[in-house]
């Protein structure tokens, strides 16, 4: 490989090169320099969590925002057909979904070490509110009211039926508990 004149200059004299050392204050003039990038550098990574979590919150109330929307939609929809049967079909729908979240609740809690458990419930009650919506919009459509009113109280009694046969499996049997007691003593 050719070497130019510069190269052949610095290898020859490189030893004049290698006698000057910079000063104290040149190093510190360095140190300082370094220092001060360093500090630098948390501001953006500051700055990058802190639109992070704007977002985040952002996005929750949005989200929030739009289920009230919902809600008071459906609200909206419901307190104004106030027939007899429809009025009768709301305090039913408020007396199961309470009974509903109450019993799911429970399951969830005799079910914490199951997390199998807790996806069927899930996978089952989606399943089963998909069959709900169809029945909603029969509403809506004003077909057969009566019949759709009362199988929506049905969708309701099922889901109530199914936590109560997961709350019958999972709750240990009262007399069993009784008697395993009595073969301890």
């Amino acid at each position: 490989m050719k070497t130019d004149r510069l190269e052949n200059f610095i290898i020859e004299n490189k030893a004049d090169f290698d006698t000057l050392e910079p000063s104290a204050k040149m190093w510190e003039r360095i140190e300082f320099q370094k220092n001060r990038n360093e500090k630098f550098k948390i501001r953006p990574l500051f700055y990058k969590i802190a639109a992070a979590a704007a977002i985040f919150v952002g996005g929750y109330f949005l989200s929030d925002l739009i289920h009230y929307q919902k809600a008071q939609k459906s609200d909206n929809l419901t307190e104004s057909t106030v027939s007899p049967e429809i009025q009768a079909f709301l305090e039913a729908r408020a007396y199961y979904t309470s009974l509903i979240n109450q019993k799911e609740s429970q399951v969830f809690q005799l079910a914490g070490d199951n997390p199998q458990l807790k996806t069927d419930i899930n996978n089952e009650f989606q399943h089963l509110d998909k069959i709900y919506k169809e029945l909603e919009q029969d509403l809506s459509d004003q077909v057969a009211n009566e019949e759709v009113i009362e199988a929506m109280i049905q969708h309701y009694r099922i889901k109530l039926n199914i936590l109560e046969d997961m709350l019958q499996q999972l709750k240990p049997d009262e007399s069993t508990k009784e008697s395993e007691v009595h073969y301890v003593i």
